[in-house]
């Protein structure tokens, strides 16, 4: 499943598609490359010696369907998910709104990329200087 987000990540790479469409394409990719999963779990659960390893994988299909239901709920409507449980994870790893709130504001203060990462105090003066021999196109 992972192999399979990898190369159509590194296809859209190549292009600039926006976030939106690129999600929903991952969302359905990762929707079909999840029963390979349930597959692997089936597979293992046959055996004697493997039912444990099915039963893991069979409890990471269901997370993995799971998270797949949110993308699907993010990216093609406009409700939300009545079960999401995504804030708490977020917030739980430290993540917050204003924070990216305020990560999004310092580059959007000035054209220039640099406002709100560098303060002009730490930034080097520079003079470029290009001789005739550079100019020269070859």
């Amino acid at each position: 499943m992972l192999t399979a987000l990898d190369i159509v990540n590194r296809i859209f790479g190549y292009f600039n598609i926006q976030d939106r469409p690129k999600g929903r394409v991952f969302t359905i990719i990762a929707f079909f490359a999840n029963f390979y999963l349930l597959y692997v779990a089936i597979a293992n659960l046959r055996y004697e010696g493997y039912r444990i390893r099915g039963a893991l994988f069979l409890a990471l299909f269901v997370v993995m369907l799971y998270f797949i239901y949110l993308n699907f709920m993010y990216y093609f409507t406009t409700k939300k998910a009545p079960a999401d449980i995504s804030p708490k994870i977020e917030r739980a790893l430290g993540g917050s709104a204003k924070a990216r709130q305020e990560a999004a504001e310092a580059f959007v203060q000035d054209e220039t990329p640099t406002v709100g990462v560098f303060d002009e105090s730490q930034l080097l003066p520079t003079t470029l200087l290009i001789g005739s021999r550079q100019q020269k196109k070859y």
